[in-house]
């Protein structure tokens, strides 16, 4: 079931976001619970935390982010992370489909994206089968801690 992210969950959230294959593909890098706070501050400042619950536990969460003026028709889907315990349910698949429900539920809404790294083809073919589509490439654009080369990210979109 799909939900509101709160503060609450952050016990729940915080192990999928600094888990060692997930947080690679993650805008921030590996750091203590402490520190977190105020990554997750930020997060909720930018978009709407969403929390995918199932047996009454957070097993997987994303961000929408609106963009505004000029931009306001589009959304973007990022921070998606499912606890790796949990991975090959097919919760990942309705995490994304409820995000894309109540995106498209949105007002003036006509377009939703998500950036990927180029190097995640897990997720490129996952998001593929959702039916999003490749449109552009942004080259070297993420710089991890510890890598001298920048990866490039995929942009993938759905119009509503």
């Amino acid at each position: 079931m799909l939900r509101r992210a709160t503060d609450a969950d952050l016990d729940a959230l915080y192990p999928m976001y600094m888990d060692a294959e997930t947080n690679p593909y993650l805008s921030f890098e590996v750091m203590p619970r402490e520190a977190f706070d105020a990554i997750w501050a930020d997060l909720c400042a930018a978009g709407t935390p969403w929390a995918w619950v199932d047996g009454g536990e957070v097993v997987a969460s994303a961000f929408t982010n609106r963009w505004s003026r000029r931009l306001a028709h589009m959304i973007t889907i990022g921070t998606v992370a499912v606890r790796r315990d949990r991975w090959g349910e097919g919760i990942g698949a309705a995490l994304m489909r409820a995000v894309v429900a109540e995106a498209r539920a949105m007002p003036g809404i006509e377009r939703i994206d998500v950036w990927v790294e180029a190097d995640n083809p897990r997720a490129l073919r996952f998001y593929e089968r959702l039916g999003f589509e490749r449109e552009a490439v942004l080259r070297g654009f993420v710089r991890r801690a510890g890598e001298e080369a920048a990866v490039d990210e995929v942009v993938l979109a759905i119009w509503v």
